[in-house]
């Protein structure tokens, strides 16, 4: 995965770029920046195309960090995320096996409920929406392997989860998270092609510094 994590890192930074200078406008406010780690969950999917057979995954990992704002005002919370995510494909189709992955950045909004029974527990719940910067499916089949990739297209995210307060500036959250990325057509060197659905649950762990 080290050409799709290049490209991706890239983009990420050029975003970051364009946008430094409003948060740095904002650091008297709610400027936050988040980090998570996680266990993620590739629903199983039916691919078409060229290749076409049932698979399954197994659960492996989602990684990722945010910058984000806190408004004063109202208990709203709006991020840009950038994410790993990785799944290996149980053998299939006589003994193919595979893994894929995919990076993306969303724009996400989080609001937040009240504290629970004035402890430092504050649940919340979210929203984004989601720009895959690249998805990968690595296909291997005995000493052969194979990569269908594509770039671009829109997903979306929903997320419910809590955050207690370690500190006033430091913070633990735990998430579940749903990501739809809808059904992908990825294309290898060759000129040929696949279809399949991907989309994940997730469980994921974060800790946030608030500045």
């Amino acid at each position: 995965m080290t050409k799709i994590s290049r490209h991706s890192i890239a983009t990420f930074a050029a975003i970051l770029g364009t946008t430094s200078p409003v948060f740095a406008e904002a650091l008297d406010g709610g400027l936050y920046i988040r980090g998570f780690v996680g266990f993620s969950d590739l629903s199983s999917t039916t691919l078409g195309g060229d290749v076409e057979s049932p698979v399954s995954f197994d659960t492996r990992a989602i990684a990722g960090a945010a910058f984000g704002y806190d408004l004063d005002s109202i208990p709203l919370r709006s991020e840009i995320e950038f994410a790993y995510r990785t799944a290996d494909a149980d053998s299939f189709a006589g003994g193919t096996t595979g893994d894929f992955a995919s990076t993306s950045l969303s724009l996400n909004a989080y609001f937040d409920l009240d504290a629970v029974g004035g402890t430092r527990f504050t649940p919340y719940i979210g929203a984004g929406i989601t720009y895959v910067t690249e998805i990968d499916f690595d296909l291997i089949d005995g000493l052969s392997e194979d990569e269908f990739s594509d770039r671009g297209g829109i997903a979306f995210q929903l997320m419910a989860g809590t955050e207690f307060a370690l500190t006033n500036r430091l913070s633990l959250n735990g998430e579940v998270r749903y990501f739809d990325a809808g059904n992908q057509t990825l294309s290898s060197d060759d000129g040929r092609n696949i279809t399949a659905d991907y989309d994940t649950v997730e469980a994921i762990l974060g800790l946030t510094f608030n500045f």
